[in-house]
C-alpha cells in the first residue's frame, strides 16, 4: 500500500512532472497545489479555510488548520472515485511562510516528504522569466520548440543567491525528518525512469510504470535560449553559479 506523501519544492522546479509520473499509479491520489492561492484553484484548501472560517472561534489557528485539513482530505477522498488510496499534494517553499508552525509539524509528520530541488538555479531563474512573460509553460505535451529571450542582469546574482538560501533553509527544516531528496535534473535526464523509481521505491509505489507525457520545453543549452548570452556570462563570471551556464 503506498504511503501518503508531499513534496516540497520552490515555484518552477519540477513539481507538475514529478506528481504527474507519480500520479500515473492508479492509487495514488493527486491534489496538485493545494496550498495556492485561492484564485488560481478554486479547490484548493485555503479555499476550503475561508469557506469554514466560522468554525474556527476560539479555537488556536494551528488546531484550526489542521481539524480542518482533516476534514478536507475526507471531502477530497469521498469525491473521488477509483482506488486511489494516498493523496499526493505539492508544498511550495513560498507557502511554507503563511502555514502554522504546529501545522507543518503534523504535515511532515503524517506525509512521507520528498524534497524536489532544482540543482542549476540559473535555468530555473530564466524558467521563472519565460513563465512572468508568459512565453511558455515550463512543461507541456508537446515536442520542445526554441523560445528565446532577454534576461534581465540587474539582481540576478541576488536572486540566484535567494533561490540558493531559500533550499538551504528548507533543508535545514527538515533535517531531522526521515526525507527523500531527489534533483529534478535526474528526473528529467535520459535515466529519469530509474530516479523516479527511487522516488516510488520511497513512497511504497511498486504496481505500475510511471510515466508522464509531460516534456521539458526549453531543454535547449542556454547559450541558444538566451539572446543577451554574453552579457549574462560577463555578469555572473567568477561567481559560483558561472558554471551554470553551461550545464
Amino acid at each position: 500500500m503506498p504511503e501518503e506523501f508531499c513534496i516540497v519544492t520552490q515555484q518552477r522546479s519540477g513539481s507538475r512532472f514529478l506528481s504527474t509520473m507519480m500520479a500515473s499509479d492508479p492509487d495514488v491520489m493527486p491534489l496538485g497545489e493545494c496550498f495556492q492561492n485561492t484564485t488560481k484553484n478554486a479547490e484548493s484548501f485555503l479555499n476550503y479555510l475561508v469557506q469554514n472560517a466560522t468554525a474556527q472561534n476560539e479555537m488556536a489557528w494551528g488546531s484550526f488548520y489542521k481539524k480542518a485539513w482533516q476534514s478536507y482530505i475526507a471531502e477530497q477522498k469521498k469525491t473521488r472515485s477509483g482506488r486511489q488510496s494516498a493523496l499526493c499534494f505539492i508544498l511550495m517553499y513560498n507557502q511554507l511562510d503563511f502555514l502554522p508552525k504546529i501545522f507543518l509539524d503534523f504535515i511532515f509528520e503524517k506525509y512521507q516528504v520528498v524534497h524536489l530541488v532544482r540543482e542549476n538555479l540559473l535555468r530555473r531563474h530564466v524558467s521563472n522569466f519565460l513563465n512572468r512573460q508568459r512565453l511558455t509553460p515550463a512543461h507541456r505535451k508537446v515536442e520542445a520548440e526554441l523560445t528565446t529571450c532577454t534576461l534581465p542582469v540587474n539582481g540576478i546574482v541576488k536572486d540566484l543567491d535567494a533561490s540558493a538560501s531559500a533550499i538551504a533553509a528548507v533543508r535545514k527544516i527538515l533535517f531531522d525528518r526521515v526525507v527523500m531528496e531527489v534533483k529534478y535534473e535526474d528526473l528529467a535526464s535520459g535515466n529519469g525512469s530509474h530516479h523516479a523509481r527511487l522516488v516510488a521505491d520511497f513512497v511504497g509505489i511498486g504496481q505500475y510504470p510511471l510515466t508522464t507525457d509531460l516534456k521539458q520545453t526549453n531543454p535547449f543549452p542556454l547559450r541558444s535560449i538566451l539572446d543577451n548570452f554574453d552579457e549574462v556570462s560577463d555578469v555572473l563570471r567568477g561567481t559560483v553559479y558561472e558554471s551554470l551556464l553551461f550545464d
